[in-house]
């Protein structure tokens, strides 16, 4: 009975020790550019997925940013460029996160920031898609389509090379023309327009602002050229699809990364993509323009699938 009493001890003690050990809820403090939708259902979503785990979250306006400093908190979530801009400008003691800013905006800040903290302390989960996926959606919505255009302003300078490297990779020809001001952008359309089969629009402020997309589109349609957007209001605005990540979506990636993390070790990983992502699609434009695009969901699908490795 002692021999069988002392196994069982022995073997309580193993199985103690194998278990994973419950990690202790985080302080976050999330800090908002502004109380708009997307960044308030960011934060929503940030507090319910920690908030499973026992986390604490407080969420604040950027009016009341002077709290960051001497916070008691253990990570800071900064969502849009706003914040970020101010966490970074702030003596926060806390590792910074940015979400829903572009990659080019953060990589800006980042510069600057080198030097003044751990690459582990300051980190972003960006808004924009990875260009493999944006050229994989295109592929998969228009597989005989070879030529690509793009025009870059002085925001996407840096998306340039890894558009080369990764339209080569899948046997696609780029023609890609940059532009210096808002008064080349017409000009230089109508030159990649008339030499491409597909017009990929990447988010540039010279490029595609608000009062120069509905000229865009115009003018790749007239050319009976489809438009590959970024976002879901430029697919409803005429583009033909998107890849994008919802507020909710980025989330949930900030989530996932905040929970390998416990206070006494909040290491945040390399600046990356969206991991979630969804598919948009104009099904008014494919008809007009005579593509069979499939569904938003199967396209999606597709997309996954070649992400796995």
């Amino acid at each position: 009975m002692k021999a069988k009493f002392a196994r069982a001890w022995w073997l309580l003690l193993g199985l103690v020790a194998a278990a994973p050990a419950f990690s202790a809820p985080l302080d976050v403090i999330v800090i908002l550019s502004n109380d708009s939708a997307p960044y308030t259902e960011l934060a929503d979503g940030i507090a319910a997925g920690l908030g499973q785990a026992g986390g604490h979250v407080r969420v604040l306006p950027l009016s009341a940013a002077t709290q960051l400093e001497g916070a008691n908190s253990d990570v800071v979530v900064a969502v849009g460029l706003k914040a970020v801009n101010t966490a970074a400008a702030m003596d926060v003691h806390a590792p910074v996160l940015a979400a829903l800013i572009p990659k080019a905006s953060f990589d800006k800040i980042a510069r600057v920031q080198k030097g003044k903290s751990e690459p582990s302390a300051f980190s972003a989960v960006y808004l924009d898609q990875p260009i493999a996926r944006q050229l994989d959606l295109i592929r998969s919505v228009m597989p005989t389509k070879k030529r690509i255009g793009v025009i870059v302003g002085a925001d996407s300078q840096s998306l340039l090379e890894p558009l080369q490297i990764e339209a080569r990779l899948r046997g696609l020809e780029l023609n890609a023309v940059r532009i210096n001001s808002e008064a080349e952008l017409f000009p230089a359309l109508e030159n990649v327009l008339s030499q491409s089969d597909v017009l990929l629009s990447l988010p540039d402020s010279l490029v595609s602002s608000p009062h120069t997309i509905q000229s865009v589109l115009f003018t790749a349609y007239r050319y009976r050229v489809p438009v590959i957007g970024f976002s879901p209001a430029y697919v409803r605005a005429g583009a033909l699809a998107a890849v994008h990540s919802t507020p909710v979506q980025i989330a949930q990636q900030v989530t996932d990364i905040l929970r390998r993390s416990t206070p006494s070790s909040v290491v945040l990983p390399p600046p990356q993509y969206p991991d979630y992502f969804q598919v948009d699609v104009n099904q008014r434009v494919a008809h007009s323009l005579e593509i069979d695009v499939g569904t938003s969901d199967a396209i999606a699908a597709k997309l996954k699938a070649r992400a796995k490795p």
